[in-house]
């Protein structure tokens, strides 16, 4: 008797792996835009995944970088589209695995930019000197902050040389530079052929006064609380998108040109970018 005790004993301290499918397959998309046309963009991927998954689903964005962080850290995504800073802590705290990233405009990189009004004095990054310049986001926006701080502070401009503000979001940050609410822009390098952008000015008044070199595209994550069978189906998915006209009307839905694989190791270099701009 006392051996099958001992037998149960420890049948019942063995740890029993199992996992169990999401109800309805969250799908978070981080503000890069206003929240209406996010919403109008990304549907059409949403509605696809669920018939294809044969399973609910439900799609989330936010209006500003901080309320969607907090949903993010609630763990409420078990797909998620973010940008760089954001991906970067959801893998440290959170597990989350990168599995694709955008390709938009035919290049699956992307790049920071400084940007002016083509009629200003402004020629070198030394005149944004005692400027004020707008970032689209927040200081966790990948491209538009952490990107162009660095590009900045490699032209030799300091934290604290110049005034720092934020729009709501990139394109906003271009629209306050073409209506000289600030002296320039931090957004990504493409801003200026964003649809949204072109509706509201006229683009040859804004110039790009410096450029940073290329970036991965803006990752898409997995949860880690997904079994593997689920978590390879979305991947397939996703990945798939660029083989058929359907998946190209989804792209084109979501401005993209394509989806392209993607690994950890893909962002090593923006996680060095992060750490020395946003530990100062």
């Amino acid at each position: 008797m006392k051996s099958l005790v001992f037998f149960v004993g420890l049948f019942l301290l063995v740890p029993v792996s199992y996992s169990v499918e999401p109800e309805t397959l969250d799908i978070g998309v981080f503000p890069r835009r206003n929240i209406t046309p996010t919403f109008q963009m990304f549907s059409p991927l949403e509605k696809y995944l669920s018939e294809q998954l044969n399973q609910k689903t439900k799609l989330h964005t936010f209006k500003d970088f901080s309320s969607f962080r907090e949903a993010l850290f609630q763990r409420k995504f078990d797909l998620v589209h973010l940008n760089h800073f954001l991906y970067m802590q959801s893998r440290e705290k959170l597990g989350y695995k990168v599995i694709a990233m955008n390709e938009e405009f035919g290049s699956s990189s992307l790049s920071g930019a400084i940007f002016v009004r083509a009629d200003s004095d402004i020629d070198s990054i030394d005149d944004l000197r005692n400027k004020k310049i707008i970032f689209g986001g927040s200081r966790g926006a990948f491209i538009s902050y952490v990107v162009n701080s660095y590009l900045l502070q490699k032209h030799g401009l300091e934290k604290g040389e110049y005034e720092e503000e934020f729009a709501i979001n990139p394109p906003n940050a271009v629209l306050s530079v073409y209506y000289k609410a600030a002296d320039a822009g931090g957004a990504g390098s493409a801003a200026l052929q964003l649809p949204i952008v072109k509706k509201y000015m006229d683009t040859a008044e804004v110039k790009v006064l410096a450029q940073s070199k290329p970036f991965p595209h803006l990752p898409w994550a997995l949860s880690s609380d997904l079994s593997p069978e689920l978590q390879n189906k979305i991947t397939q998915l996703l990945l798939s998108l660029n083989d058929s006209d359907k998946g190209l009307e989804i792209l084109r839905s979501m401005k993209m040109t394509g989806i392209r694989k993607a690994s950890s190791e893909d962002y090593l270099y923006s996680e060095v970018v992060i750490n020395q701009v946003l530990s100062e």
